[in-house]
């Protein structure tokens, strides 16, 4: 009576990899094949203890327990290995201590739920640990890359086919980085090292901490409900989400997926963490208790989340994205827009890319190339330049308690953003017009720089001398400026230099770090370190006026702390001009425009 009832319900609910087939007056047809008995009175585990040949699997399986779900009344299709084609004393042992691995790499890499017959057609079939293994046409008689020597045979809970040889189990991505760890911890182990806290070590300890998986119900098997009408489940699948990953758009847990990843060795991970620490010094000010645990600070939290996302910067890439390109390639993290010339990597398969020396171990949904150590640098990955607009936005209008101004003074207030074209390749640039609150007014303007780390930098000035807005049809722009200033020079204008635009900058630069100690915690000290002009050696830097867009070399800073993705800036670069009033006639510019500021990381 069970069996037919099963025939019946799976008339309707037969599931043929997204085909639904109709019912015939006799179901057992659909299955019929070439020298198969096409029907057997008994379960699917009852098929297997009939069957000599399939005497390991057997073993395999009742060493884990699963014969009671394959005697149960679930409805599976299995692909069985005969004897021979697998290392039954390998999973045996496996079994011994880890019962669970065995069911999902091995017996449930081999099965489907619900009924999937071999037709006339080719097939993606998803297994029951989610992997995905094609199936060929009834011509061909398949399954991935064993042969299927009896299929279609119909028993009272599902399908059974026997296959040549046993399917590989081929990890994820996720899974690669998870099996490396483990392994890893194992070889420590053996050396008799002792690892006190692996919550800090490893890639895969990081991220473990960032699942957030859920219930995938239409996997799972449940037998019933409790007595609060909760489902009982006896196999249940989880659907995996990790929410670091997903955050630089890598799902290399999902088996659909493609992607292709550098996989440092777990030593090599754990120094790149400790020297993204080195740069993730924040200041004290932003130490306040962690709201879970009162012992960690936040400081603390901060450095061990920002240091382990560095390290994985650029690790992971879209192979749908990238189309196996040759050329370059770019990470997921990369966005296009002002970063574009981060994340993105050149011939990576060629000598010195960054594909190129790495173990390749092919994964299920694309491939890992992993290495001893990283085939990118810290430069690449999280030493990079930051970029200050210098733009009202980024303007600094603190004042003190009487409402005077304390950073930015004697600037007219409305700081336009003027663009215009740069007369070699005819791309628009933009820069601030920061004008006097007078003509006798010696302005100081101060910039916030946000994002920056405990490192060395250099700074430079991105600037435009005055000529290029006074001149706007570039026609031969500086060379009318000149000949306009060079007239009024014989006419013996004093003030010919200014009023072309041709009047160089003038200015003293100044850098502000918020102090860290307890008596100022978070304050801007009430002077900063006076730069020097790396080529004169003094205080005073003077402007180009040859060029429409210039850059300027201001020198080194080492900030004490790192104020990345924090609230509030850390860093303020002030620019004070202090020029005569007979120099301001004929010789230097009150007014001045300014692009961005660039603090590029030093390199020896």
């Amino acid at each position: 009576m069970n069996k037919i009832i099963f025939k019946a319900l799976s008339c309707i609910l037969l599931i043929s990899v997204g085909i639904l087939y109709s019912c015939t007056d006799t179901w057992d047809e659909h299955y019929d094949g070439p020298g198969d008995s096409n029907s057997f009175d008994g379960t699917i585990m009852d098929f297997l203890k009939q069957n000599s040949n399939l005497s390991d699997f057997v073993e395999i399986v009742e060493a884990t327990g699963y014969d009671l779900e394959l005697n149960s009344s679930q409805s599976y299709t299995l692909w069985a290995p005969v004897n021979g084609s697998f290392d039954k004393n390998e999973w045996l042992e496996l079994a011994k201590t880890n019962k669970k691995d065995v069911i999902t790499r091995f017996i449930k890499n081999h099965m489907t739920r619900y009924n999937v017959s071999l037709d006339n057609q080719k097939h993606r079939i998803s297994l029951l640990n989610n992997k995905t293994v094609s199936m060929s046409d009834a011509s061909e008689h398949t399954f991935g890359s064993a042969d299927i020597l009896s299929y279609n045979t119909v028993c009272d809970n599902g399908v059974i086919n026997v296959i040549s040889e046993a399917q590989p189990y081929l990890d994820n991505i996720y899974e690669q980085i998870e099996r490396q760890y483990v392994q890893w911890k194992a070889e420590a182990a053996a050396k008799g090292e002792v690892i006190i806290d692996d919550s800090v070590l490893s890639m895969y300890s990081f991220l473990k901490k960032y699942n957030s998986d859920s219930l995938d119900q239409s996997r799972s098997v449940s037998i019933g409900v409790d007595e609060n009408g909760e489902y009982i489940w006896i196999d249940s699948v989880m659907m995996r989400n990790n929410t670091i990953l997903k955050s630089i758009g890598a799902l290399v847990y999902h088996e659909d997926s493609l992607y292709s990843m550098i996989l440092p060795s777990v030593d090599a991970y754990i120094a790149r963490v400790n020297e993204a620490k080195t740069c993730l010094r924040f200041n004290p000010v932003e130490n306040v208790a962690d709201q879970v645990d009162q012992a960690v600070s936040t400081t603390d939290s901060l450095q061990y989340y920002y240091a382990n996302l560095f390290a994985m910067s650029d690790l992971f890439y879209n192979d749908n994205r990238n189309l196996h390109s040759n050329d370059s390639v770019i990470s997921t993290q990369w966005t296009g827009g002002k970063d574009w010339e981060f994340h993105r990597y050149y011939r990576p398969f060629e000598p010195g890319g960054i594909f190129n020396q790495g173990q390749k171990i092919l994964c299920s949904n694309g491939y890992v190339y992993q290495y001893n150590d990283y085939p990118i640098s810290v430069y690449d990955q999280f030493l990079r330049k930051v970029e200050t607009s210098c733009d009202n936005m980024n303007i600094d209008k603190t004042k003190d308690s009487a409402g005077n101004d304390l950073y930015t003074k004697l600037c007219d207030g409305s700081f336009p953003w003027l663009s215009v074209p740069d007369p070699e390749t005819g791309k628009l640039f933009s820069f601030v017009d920061i004008k006097p609150t007078t003509k006798s007014a010696n302005p100081t303007v101060t910039f916030q720089v946000r994002n920056t780390l405990k490192t060395t930098y250099d700074i430079y000035l991105v600037y435009s001398p005055l000529w290029v807005n006074k001149y706007p049809s570039y026609a031969a722009a500086y060379e009318v400026a000149m000949a306009d200033s060079l007239a009024q020079a014989d006419n013996k204008n004093a003030t010919w230099k200014v009023d072309a635009g041709l009047a160089p900058y003038y200015f003293q630069v100044n850098v502000f770090e918020r102090e860290g100690t307890s008596k100022n915690l978070g304050k801007y000290p009430s002077k900063g370190q006076s730069m020097k002009n790396p080529e004169t050696g003094k205080a005073y830097y003077t402007g180009n006026v040859e060029n429409a867009i210039d850059t300027m070399y201001i020198g080194q800073i080492s900030p004490e702390y790192s104020y990345y993705h924090t609230d509030k800036e850390g860093i303020l670069i002030q620019f004070e001009v202090k020029i005569s009033s007979s120099q301001a006639k004929n010789t230097y510019s009150r007014e001045m425009y300014f692009s961005k500021i660039l603090l590029v990381p030093h390199k020896d």
